[in-house]
């Protein structure tokens, strides 16, 4: 397993104004949707992803995402997918037992 948990990033300011906050949150509200994106692409071709390297998930991946958001997000978002994935691919990989039948 990459991660055993994972926690959100918190953000706290106390002179945040309305429109930096409207921005932050769009901000947050396209990468939410960008990982959705990449996030159904893996789910329609799971044994294709299965058994995939990060550095190949991340360059199959970048020219989905690379025009959608900024450069400074891409590899983080990425990485979130596929560590997500990777750790419910190794649970299932754990929970399947097979009996040998003589």
């Amino acid at each position: 397993m990459k991660v055993k948990s994972r926690y959100s990033r918190s953000f706290y300011s106390d002179g945040l104004s309305d429109t930096k906050y409207r921005e932050i949150h769009a901000l947050a509200m396209s990468i939410q949707e960008i990982k959705n994106e990449v996030s159904e692409i893996v789910n329609q071709n799971l044994f294709h992803y299965l058994e995939m390297d990060k550095h190949r998930f991340q360059k199959e991946m970048l020219p989905l995402v690379k025009n959608k958001i900024s450069s400074h997000f891409v590899k983080q978002l990425l990485d979130d997918v596929y560590v997500a994935y990777q750790n419910k691919f190794d649970n299932i990989k754990k929970r399947l037992k097979f009996q040998h039948v003589k």
